[in-house]
Formats: structure tokens, sequence, C-alpha cells
């Protein structure tokens, strides 16, 4: 297939894949199982189209920051936020970018994104980072499979699948990036998929903590530096314009709040970029009330 074609694929086609496939009755069982175990300030890292929403306890989250860089499955998930009785706020962003101060969250959640992410070891670092001290990660994922024979076949399918899946990974091993990246699996959880996704390998699910006295290194914090020192996602082209973002109301809380990262100023004085001439706002959504 033709770059052009990937590309087209990509935008149009392949958000709309995504959201069916995890859609389906496998992935929703996980998500009840652990999704209502979040509470207070609650970031969920790779948000997609908000299959997770309807499975957050209101009486336990304090808000909800969904952070993903891709704008057609964040405009999938606007229906849903929009009935929430808590606020969200949908950040066009990378994993590997996190434009949010540090010790923000109470919980993290990813769930079927570590495996999608291009640098996951970039975006632990960044989770660490954003985690309170005695904050929880929660995260439901498919990987490497335990078999030999599952896992040559996952390492055949691996690069046409993540041409028709938005970019997944089959054969990543989540247990071991998270161990790696300073966590401590307090739970964890097993299991195998059902035939139609045998390719998936297996299922993974559980909570981590991070490992006492461990937190960003200098290295780490360097690299977090840098990386906020160009706020937009990667493939939005800065061209020196500026438009008020829609939802004034919605930036002057996040100020106040201070959820955002410092350095991110054209977002704390209400502004935004804009890539041949298209409005690319950060805050996606939120709710009234």
């Amino acid at each position: 297939m033709c770059q052009s074609c990937l590309s087209w694929y990509a935008r149009c086609i392949a958000p709309y894949l995504v959201h069916a496939g995890c859609s389906a009755n496998v992935f929703a069982r996980m998500r009840r199982r652990l999704i209502p175990r979040a509470q207070g300030i609650v970031v969920e890292v790779g948000f997609g189209s908000g299959l997770n929403l309807p499975y957050y306890d209101a009486a336990r989250v304090e808000r909800l920051v969904g952070i993903d860089p891709d704008g057609t499955m964040l405009g999938l998930a606007e229906p849903k936020i929009r009935s929430l009785p808590f606020d969200v706020d949908c950040i066009r962003a990378s994993g590997e970018r996190l434009p949010l101060i540090d010790g923000l969250a109470d919980t993290v959640v990813v769930t079927y994104a570590f495996c999608t992410i291009p640098d996951p070891d970039a975006a632990l670092t960044e989770i660490r980072r954003i985690l309170k001290p005695m904050g929880r990660l929660i995260f439901i994922e498919h990987g490497q499979a335990e078999g030999p024979r599952g896992r040559r076949w996952q390492e055949r399918l691996n690069k046409p699948w993540g041409q028709i899946a938005g970019g997944c990974h089959l054969n990543r091993q989540p247990l071991h990036l998270i161990r790696e990246a300073g966590f401590r699996i307090v739970e964890e959880e097993r299991g195998r998929f059902p035939l139609p996704f045998w390719q998936l390998g297996s299922h993974y699910a559980g909570v981590a903590v991070l490992r006492q006295g461990d937190g960003p290194s200098p290295q780490a914090r360097s690299c977090i530096t840098r990386s906020h020192a160009h706020p937009l996602p990667r493939g939005i082209a800065d061209d020196g314009r500026r438009h008020p973002v829609p939802d004034a109301r919605g930036h002057r809380r996040w100020r106040e709040g201070q959820l955002l990262a410092p350095e991110l100023a054209d977002i704390q004085t209400g502004c935004i970029h804009v890539s041949d001439g298209a409005l690319q706002p950060f805050c996606y959504q939120r709710s009234d009330h």
C-alpha cells in the first residue's frame, strides 16, 4: 500500500476500526472489573474514543483528564463525555509528552495503549512524573503470547497488523515494561483471549505503584523539560498563528487548578496553534454542570 493510502487509512478508517474492535465484550468485561477503582484526579493515557467512560465510579472520581494524540478518536468520545457528572478534560497530546504538572494524578489509567504508543518507556517515565507518591497505575493490556508457537505467529503478523490496527504491536511485554520503568505491580491478572482475538496473545491487567524511593531521575527530568519545550503533539506544525480557544471558561479553570505544565504558555494564555488553517484544540470537551 502506498504511503498516501496508508496516511488516509490511518486518519479515516483505522480510528473507527479500533473503536469497533475494542468495544467487544472481552475488553468490556476487563474494563468493568478494574476501571471503577480509579479515584481522585484521574489521568487516562490513551483515552481514545472514551470506551472506559461508562465504568468510572462518579462517587470516586474528582476529575478526569484524557490524553490522546488522535483527534478523530477524541471526537468519537464526545457524546459520552456530555452525560458525565464529573469534569472531563481531553488534551490532544502524545503519551510520551504529557502536558501536565508533576505529582498531579491520584490514578493513571492505561488500557490497550502501551501496544500502540511509539515509545512506551518514555510514556511510563511521564506517568511516573505526574503520579502522586502514593498514586496508582491501573492497566489493562494485551501482549506477547506465552507459548512459543503463538509468539512466532505474532512476530510474523506484527507489521501488517500494525498497519491495519492503528500502530498496534502484538509482541510487546507490558508487565516487563511497567516493572522496568520503576513500578511495583501489586495486583496482577493474566488470561487468554477467545479464538477471534487469538493474535493478541495474553491478556494482562493489574495495579502498580511507584517503587519506594523511586522518582524521575535527573536524566529523566532533563528529558521531560526538553519535551515540554515544544507543546504541540507530533505531526502538528507551528505556523505562528494563534486563535482564541473556543472554551475559554474551561481553560481558565485549567490555569486556576494548575494542572498544565508551566512551559505550555500557549494554553495558559487561552491560545492554541493552528495547522493548515485548521483549529487544533488541546481541550476538546468538558462536562457542564
